[in-house]
């Protein structure tokens, strides 16, 4: 959203904007993550997200 000015863009323009730029991307991430983990912000717990619905607190 900060990148898209606080709009919300279609997951066909992420999509494809990430496609697009996947050797740029992949080290970028990586580096987030790294600076999360050190930071404390990512737990030691195994997850997916696959797109399949799962029960949850919050869910409605």
């Amino acid at each position: 959203m900060s990148l898209s000015g606080d709009t919300q863009p279609h997951y066909t323009s992420i999509a494809g904007f990430v496609a697009k730029m996947k050797d740029q991307i992949e080290p970028l991430f990586t580096q987030v993550l790294l600076i999360c983990d050190r930071e404390g912000l990512i737990r030691r717990n195994m997850f997916a997200i696959d797109g399949c619905k799962i029960k949850s607190n919050a869910s409605k």
